[in-house]
C-alpha cells in the first residue's frame, strides 16, 4: 500500500535509543512541538502519560480564534500571529476546521459602542486583508461588520435584548471535532519519523554530563509495566501545568492556574456563535460565548474557578444554567440540560482567583523557558507553558527556532503556514463508493478520517462485512472503528469513544454503540466482554461526560 500512513507505532522498545529531541506531554502543545520537530528533521520521540488530548486539550470552546480579542487591548502583533495560526489550521485541515459567523450585541457602553466596535472591525479587516490568499473557497473568512438590532436577534430565540443597540460580525473558525484534528496532527508527525506513546510516563530525566545529553526513564503503563531508557539531546516538557518539571527536578511554580470550564447543552440556543453579557449572583456581568455544536447542541463558556479539582459540583452546574438563562427571556435551562462538561486547567498571571469568578486573568501569552535558568546542568531543557488551542503550532515553530538559536542547530525551515495534511486520493473515495458506501458515508470518513482513506480502504476490501454502519450510528461505517483501534494506539474504550471516533462528540454515544465498540475492543485485546465489563465501561463514560464530584 504505497504511502499509507503510519500506525502508531510500539517505540521506543527494545536497546537504548538516542533522539535528537524528547517530548513530555501529549496535548496540542506537545503534539505541535512533535510534528514542527520531526518536519524540520529532528529525530523525536513524544511521551505521554496517559491518552493522547485527554487532558486540558480537552477543554475548548473549539473556536480556532483569529485575534480580534486583542485588539481590545492594542496587541496589534498577537491580532496578526493569531489571524495566521487561524488560516494555518484552515489549511492543513478545511474538512475539520470550518468558518464560523460570530455576533455580538453593541450597547450604549463607551466600550461596546457601535463606533468604537465597528471601528476596531474595521480596522481588523484591514490588518487581515491578505487572509484569503491561496485559501480554496469553502474556508474563506468574509471581513466583519455592524448589524441591525433584529440581524442579531435572528441568531438566537428569545434574546434578552433589552439596552442594546444593534450588533457587531464577524468570522473565526470552529474545529469540528478537536479530538480528530488532534490525531490527524499526531498521525503526520508519526508518518514523518517521529516516535510516538501514549500511557508511557516520562519517570525520570537526568543530564549525563560526560555526554552532555539526557538519560531518560520511560514507564509504559499499558505494556506490563515495561521501562524503557532512552537518550535524548534535548528535552521539551509540554505536560500539563508544567507537572514533569515541578516533580523531577523540584522547580517551584511562579504561575498559577485556574480550572476552566465548558458546558454542552442539549438545546439548539443559537444559529451562529454570539457572545452574551450574564450576569452572576452577585450581578456582576461577563460576556459569554455560545455557539451551535453538531445538531441540536450548544456549546457555552468559560467560566474559571480557583480550584484544581477535574470535576464540578451540582452547585457550580447550577450557578453555570443560572447564568445562562439571565441571557434570555423565557427559555430557561436546567442542570439535566447539561449533557457534557469539559474541565481543564489554564495559566493565569493572578496569584489567586475568587472562588466560581466567572472571569480570570489568564496567561496572555505563551512561555517558553529554559531550565538552564533554574539549573545550570540542564542546559538543552525546556519547559513549554501552552495558551491558546489556536496558536499551538505557532508556538511549536517559535520553540523550534530558539531551539536551533541557543544551541546552533541546522534544522528545516517551519512548517507554519503552509502545513496541509494528507487527503484521500479521488481513486481511493472512488473505490469506496463501488464497494457500495452512500455520498454521506463518503463524506463522513473525508471529513473526519481524511488522512487514512487507503487504509480504510484496504480493511474493508478485506472485510466486507466493516462496509455496515456501527450500531446506532448511520454514516459512520465499522471500518473506522477497526482502523481507530488497529492504527490509533487506543488502549481504552474511552480512548475509542471520545478522543477516536467523532460520535461522541456532544454526549455519550448510544447503548448499542457503546456495545458494539466495546465488544470490538475486548475483542482486539484479546478479552471477553461480559456484562459486568459493559456496565463498569458504561459508568466510566457516564463519568466522563458529567464529571460531577458530590460536594
Amino acid at each position: 500500500m504505497a504511502d499509507a500512513m503510519p500506525e502508531l507505532s510500539s517505540k521506543p522498545s527494545g536497546s537504548e535509543q538516542v533522539y535528537d529531541l524528547l517530548v513530555c506531554g501529549g496535548g496540542i502543545f506537545g503534539v505541535s512541538v512533535a510534528y514542527e520537530a520531526a518536519k524540520r528533521g529532528l529525530k523525536v520521540c513524544l511521551a505521554e502519560k496517559h491518552d493522547f488530548g485527554a487532558a486540558t486539550s480537552a477543554n475548548s470552546l473549539k473556536m480556532i480564534h483569529g485575534g480580534l480579542r486583542y485588539l481590545q487591548s492594542f496587541d496589534v502583533k498577537y491580532a496578526f500571529i493569531s489571524a495566521r495560526a487561524r488560516q494555518d489550521w484552515l489549511r492543513f485541515a478545511p474538512e475539520l476546521v470550518r468558518p464560523l459567523p460570530c455576533f455580538m450585541p453593541t450597547t450604549r457602553k463607551p466600550g461596546k459602542s457601535r463606533l468604537l466596535v465597528g471601528g476596531g472591525l474595521a480596522f481588523y479587516n484591514l490588518l487581515t486583508a491578505w487572509r484569503n490568499r491561496g485559501m480554496a473557497d469553502e474556508v474563506v473568512i468574509p471581513n466583519g461588520g455592524l448589524c441591525s438590532l433584529d440581524t442579531l436577534t435572528q441568531c438566537t430565540e428569545d434574546l434578552m435584548s433589552e439596552g442594546m443597540t444593534g450588533g457587531a460580525y464577524w468570522y473565526d473558525a470552529q474545529a469540528i471535532s478537536t479530538e480528530r484534528l488532534l490525531i490527524s496532527l499526531l498521525m503526520q508527525a508519526k508518518q514523518a519519523g517521529a516516535d510516538i506513546k501514549n500511557y508511557c510516563e516520562v519517570a525520570a530525566v537526568r543530564k549525563d554530563s560526560s555526554r552532555g545529553d539526557f538519560v531518560c526513564q520511560l514507564h509504559e503503563a499499558k505494556a506490563g509495566s515495561k521501562k524503557t531508557q532512552i537518550r535524548a539531546s534535548y528535552f521539551a516538557d509540554c505536560s500539563a501545568q508544567a507537572q514533569f518539571s515541578r516533580s523531577c527536578f523540584g522547580f517551584s511554580e511562579p504561575i498559577s492556574y485556574v480550572q476552566a470550564v465548558n458546558v454542552v447543552v442539549s438545546k439548539a440556543l443559537a444559529k451562529n456563535a454570539i457572545g452574551l453579557s450574564m450576569k452572576d449572583a452577585s450581578g456582576e456581568s461577563r460576556l459569554m460565548f455560545m455557539s451551535p455544536w453538531g445538531e441540536g447542541y450548544s456549546l457555552i463558556g468559560t467560566w474559571y474557578f480557583d480550584t484544581d479539582r477535574t470535576t464540578v459540583s451540582p452547585g457550580t452546574l447550577q450557578e453555570i444554567v443560572d447564568q445562562v438563562n439571565s441571557a434570555f427571556d423565557k427559555v430557561k435551562m436546567v442542570p439535566e440540560d447539561i449533557v457534557q462538561v469539559h474541565v481543564g486547567h489554564l495559566p493565569s498571571d493572578q496569584v489567586k482567583l475568587k472562588q466560581s469568578s466567572a472571569d480570570a486573568s489568564l496567561l496572555k501569552h505563551a512561555r517558553i523557558e529554559s531550565l538552564e535558568a533554574h539549573d545550570p546542568n540542564l542546559s538543552g531543557a525546556y519547559r513549554i507553558v501552552g495558551t491558546k488551542w489556536t496558536l499551538a503550532r505557532y508556538q511549536a515553530s517559535v520553540f523550534l527556532d530558539r531551539l536551533a538559536k541557543d544551541h546552533n542547530l541546522s534544522v528545516g525551515s517551519t512548517t507554519f503556514g503552509n502545513a496541509r495534511a494528507k487527503v484521500p486520493q479521488i481513486d481511493t473515495l472512488a473505490r469506496l463508493r463501488k464497494l457500495g458506501l452512500s455520498e454521506s458515508q463518503l463524506a463522513y470518513i473525508r471529513r473526519y478520517f481524511f488522512a487514512a482513506g487507503e487504509q480504510i480502504l484496504a480493511l474493508c476490501e478485506q472485510e466486507p462485512g466493516l462496509l455496515e454502519a456501527v450500531p446506532g450510528e448511520v454514516d459512520c461505517i465499522r471500518g473506522l472503528v477497526r482502523y481507530a483501534i488497529e492504527f490509533e494506539a487506543v488502549r481504552s474504550l474511552e480512548d475509542l469513544l471520545v478522543r477516536r471516533m467523532p460520535f461522541g462528540n456532544a454526549q455519550s454515544p448510544k447503548n448499542k454503540t457503546v456495545r458494539y465498540c466495546a465488544q470490538v475492543l475486548f475483542q482486539h485485546l484479546g478479552q471477553s466482554l461480559t456484562d459486568e465489563d459493559l456496565r463498569v465501561e458504561q459508568e466510566k463514560l457516564r463519568n466522563f461526560y458529567l464529571k460531577i464530584n458530590p460536594s
